[in-house]
C-alpha cells in the first residue's frame, strides 16, 4: 500500500474497496481505442475506482478493467433541462470539424458533459476527482500526486485552456455550469461571440471559451498541467510542441510530435527552454495513429517510477529514443494520399 493509499480516509472508499478520488472519462460513440485508455489507467492505478460514463456502443471496452455508467441515466437534473433549453450551437461559416454524430452535436456535448458529471459526483458523494479526453493514456500513479495541487482548485490542459485532470471539489464543477448556464444567458455577451465568429470564421463558441470566461468573471486559482513539479508533467497533447524539442520527423508524414525517450518504464520528453528531461505522467494521443499507441503502451509498464531523475541529472545516455515514424505504414499512407488525390484531379 502506498503512503497515500494509507491516508485515505475511510469515508473516502467505496463498497468496492478503491479509494477515493476516482477517475473520470466520458465518451459517447464507439472508440475501439477507449480500451487501451481504461487498461493503461487501471494498470497504473490499481487502488483508484474508474468509471466510464458512456453509452451502449462503449460499454464493452470497460468490461473487467472500469465500471461502466450509461451517461443518460444522469440527465434530467433541474440544470441539465435549463442547460437543454439555452444551449445554442455558435460556429463560423468556416468551422469544419470531423466528429461522431456531426460537430454540431459534438460542440453541444462537450459543454453538456459537465452537467452530466456534476450529477453524477452529487449522485455518488464524490468531491475531488481525476478526469481526462477519452484518449489519453494515464502512465502513473495519480494518488501519489494528488498532494501537488493542494492549494489550487484544479489543474488545467489543452495550452491552458480546458479544466482537465485534477478537480479538487464537486462545487468548482457546479459554479463552472452555473456560469454555463449564465453565459448561455447573457444576451451581450453572445452578441460579442457572434461578432468574434464573423472576424474568425475558423472558429466555434466551445466549452474553452466558456472555462475562459468562467475564469474572467470569478476567481479560480488553478495549475497548468504541463508546467513541470518534481521534473513531472501532464501531457498536454504529444502534437503540441512549443516548448519541447521536436521529433525529427513527422507522423505519416503531417504531425510534428514530442521528441520522447524512455527508460523502458517511463516516458520522458526535453524541454526546450532550458534541455531538462521531463516525465509524462499521461500521454494525450489525439491525432495519433495507432501504432504510436502501441509503442508508448510497450515501452511502459504504468505506474512504475522510472529512473524519476529530474532535470538535468537525468542523461541521455539513461534513455532510449522512442521514434515516432513508422516507414512501412508511412509509405502506404503517402501512396493512398496521393492516389486519392489523382482520382479527385481526374474526375
Amino acid at each position: 500500500m502506498t503512503d497515500c493509499m494509507a491516508k485515505v480516509d475511510a469515508a473516502a472508499t467505496n463498497s468496492l474497496g478503491l479509494s477515493g478520488s476516482p477517475i473520470l472519462f466520458i465518451h459517447y460513440g464507439p472508440a475501439y481505442y477507449l480500451r487501451w485508455t481504461l487498461e493503461r489507467a487501471r494498470i497504473s492505478n490499481p487502488e483508484k475506482r474508474i468509471v466510464l460514463l458512456g453509452d451502449a456502443t462503449n460499454k464493452q471496452f470497460a468490461r473487467g478493467v472500469a465500471e461502466f455508467i450509461d451517461f443518460e441515466s444522469l440527465a434530467g437534473t433541474q440544470k441539465e433541462l435549463e442547460f437543454q433549453r439555452v444551449f445554442q450551437v455558435f460556429q463560423g461559416e468556416r468551422h469544419r470539424f470531423n466528429k461522431a454524430n456531426g460537430v454540431e452535436f459534438w460542440l453541444k456535448f462537450v459543454f453538456r458533459r459537465w452537467f452530466l458529471i456534476e450529477a453524477f459526483l452529487e449522485r455518488e458523494g464524490i468531491d475531488a476527482f481525476w478526469t481526462f479526453d477519452s484518449d489519453t493514456l494515464v502512465l502513473a500513479n495519480l494518488c501519489e500526486r494528488e498532494g501537488h495541487f493542494s492549494d489550487f482548485e484544479a489543474t488545467t490542459q489543452c495550452n491552458d485552456q480546458c479544466l482537465n485532470g485534477w478537480v479538487g471539489s464537486r462545487s468548482l464543477v457546479s459554479r463552472y455550469t452555473q456560469s454555463i448556464l449564465d453565459q448561455f444567458s447573457d444576451e451581450a455577451y453572445l452578441h460579442a461571440q457572434r461578432e468574434r465568429l464573423r472576424a474568425n470564421a475558423g472558429l466555434s463558441f466551445n466549452e474553452m471559451d466558456a472555462f475562459a470566461e468562467f475564469r474572467r468573471r470569478e476567481s479560480v486559482k488553478t495549475w497548468h498541467g504541463e508546467k513541470p513539479i518534481d521534473g513531472e508533467i501532464f501531457d498536454d497533447a504529444l502534437a503540441f510542441t512549443e516548448s519541447f524539442e521536436v521529433a525529427p520527423e513527422k507522423v505519416l508524414g503531417k504531425t510534428a510530435t514530442k521528441r520522447l525517450w524512455t527508460d523502458g518504464e517511463s516516458i520522458f520528453a526535453k524541454c526546450k527552454a532550458n534541455g531538462d528531461f521531463v516525465r509524462l505522467l499521461t500521454c494525450n494521443m489525439s491525432w495519433m495513429p495507432d501504432y504510436i499507441w502501441r509503442r508508448i503502451m510497450a515501452v511502459t509498464k504504468g505506474g512504475g517510477n522510472g529512473l524519476r531523475v529530474a532535470g538535468r541529472g537525468l542523461r541521455m545516455s539513461n534513455l532510449v529514443e522512442i521514434y515516432m515514424v513508422d516507414k512501412v505504414i508511412d509509405r502506404i499512407f503517402r501512396k493512398t494520399k496521393m492516389l486519392i488525390w489523382k482520382v479527385r484531379r481526374k474526375f
